[in-house]
């Protein structure tokens, strides 16, 4: 009876133990096919994302080096205020830029992953673009705006850049411009605010040239609202004993070139407001014997015009190395887009450092057309004659060009107006050369008055039987 009980109780512990087996395996079977049910959907799912994105990015070869790559596309950005072109008044800190940045993967970005940039314009005639803003740092700010009221007056170039968690970006921009407080109010009858107002603009950089004498150069600046002509800069030298040294010496500042309205007379000693020029002063006197120096801005008013000559450089201006010595050289060309022959034409650099502080003012003449300039009894070779071009050749004597920042310096144009000159081909018959009288006179050739017209009438008629 014993043993007999013994084998019932093993006999039906085994077959509990079978049927719990049985249950279990059942049940990881269930689970199984449970699971592999869901992978295969989402499996689904995610090709048909992937053939989504590749119809849509054109990549059809289903190489994707991973789904979350595949599948990120770079954030929405987008300036909703203020408009393109707006402007704004300087020291404004109720004005406000505002953009949003949206990620189809992020939802909407933080203002950590919004940049604002600001490149400003100084001038048209900058020749390499700068992203440089007025504090010489990028990023301005962050998030989803900013002020420009802290801004100088000038053009500006405002850009927000978004950028996601997985590191892709968009950006985009609108133009701006700040102007003066007086500027701004230029709608109102003129009256004591409207003016011009030249300031130094920067540090004046105290050299010594190759002979030993001083030199000053630097740039001044006009922060007012109207343009200021003649703009002239004299400096008084003292000696140790804060004495004068001899007669005070001036330089005119190379700015924008521009007809002076009252005289009929082109001049570049123009500054436009908010526009920098640069001037370099030689002085004929020994650096050691000058221990300080005193300095007076002075400039007029007058009513101005653009001049009916227009000149662009032609082509970008590529730095260069003199063969000789090494020393910077700029060379390129230069095309009249205006009505009128540019006579005297000239360009003019205003060289820069990294600390933006001016160390070398060049410039060169415009070799274009040679022609004889009848009013004046002359000849000249710096002549572009509307829609033509001329070519120019600047060399520094003291800098290399890696000592130069080019996104900082820029340079100047300048020449007079000529509505009459008598052909190149008739000029090489007569031959000579260009006096010294045609460099420096004020006299132009397009005097309306009736005995020029009739003198210019007989030296053209003479040309022709030449």
């Amino acid at each position: 009876m014993n043993i007999d009980k013994g084998v019932y109780i093993v006999v039906r512990k085994t077959k509990t133990t079978v049927l719990i087996r049985t249950a279990v395996l059942i049940i990881l079977c269930v689970g199984l096919w449970f699971l592999h049910g869901c992978k295969s959907e989402e499996d689904q799912d995610v090709s048909k994302k992937s053939d989504y994105h590749d119809i849509g990015t054109g990549d059809n070869t289903g190489n994707n080096n991973s789904l979350s790559q595949a599948n990120n596309v770079p954030p929405a950005v987008h300036i909703d205020r203020p408009l393109q072109g707006s402007t704004f008044t300087e020291g404004d800190s109720a004005a406000l830029i505002t953009g949003i940045g949206k990620d189809q993967e992020d939802g909407p970005l933080a203002d950590n992953s919004l940049q604002w940039w600001v490149s400003k314009w100084w001038s048209s005639n900058q020749w390499s673009g700068s992203d440089v803003d007025d504090d010489g740092r990028n990023p301005l700010a962050w998030g989803p705006s900013f002020s420009p009221g802290n801004l100088s007056s000038g053009q500006y170039i405002i850009t927000l850049i978004a950028a996601d968690s997985a590191g892709l970006s968009s950006s985009d921009s609108i133009n701006i411009r700040i102007c003066s407080k007086c500027d701004a109010d230029s709608q109102q009858p003129q009256g004591q605010n409207q003016k011009a107002n030249v300031v130094v603009h920067g540090i004046i950089n105290r050299l010594m040239d190759d002979q030993g004498y001083l030199v000053l150069l630097g740039e001044l600046k006009n922060i007012g609202c109207r343009d200021a002509t003649f703009c002239k800069i004299t400096f008084t030298l003292l000696d140790s004993s804060l004495q004068p040294i001899g007669d005070p010496v001036f330089a005119y500042v190379h700015g924008t070139n521009k007809t002076i309205t009252q005289q009929d007379v082109e001049n570049n000693a123009i500054l436009e407001p908010g526009v920098c020029g640069g001037f370099y002063l030689s002085t004929n006197v020994p650096d050691e014997s000058v221990s300080l120096y005193e300095y007076k801005i002075s400039y007029r008013g007058d009513e101005t015009s653009s001049p009916g000559a227009d000149l662009v450089v032609d082509y970008p201006i590529e730095p260069g190395a003199n063969e000789t010595d090494g020393f910077l050289k700029l060379s390129g060309r230069v095309r009249n887009r205006g009505s009128k022959t540019a006579l005297f034409s000239q360009i003019t650099f205003i060289l820069k450092d990294r600390n933006d502080m001016v160390i070398d003012v060049i410039s060169a003449d415009i070799q274009g057309s040679f022609v004889y300039l009848p009013d004046i009894y002359a000849y000249t070779d710096t002549a572009v004659l509307a829609g033509k071009t001329g070519v120019f050749t600047a060399q520094s004597i003291r800098l290399y060009p890696n000592e130069v920042d080019f996104d900082r310096s820029y340079y100047t144009l300048a020449w007079r107006d000529c509505q009459k000159t008598i052909s190149s081909r008739a000029s090489r018959q007569r031959g000579g050369g260009l006096s010294a009288f045609a460099k420096t006179s004020t006299a132009l050739c397009h005097d309306p008055g009736q005995a020029c017209r009739e003198r210019d009438k007989k030296i053209d008629e003479l040309a022709e039987k030449m």
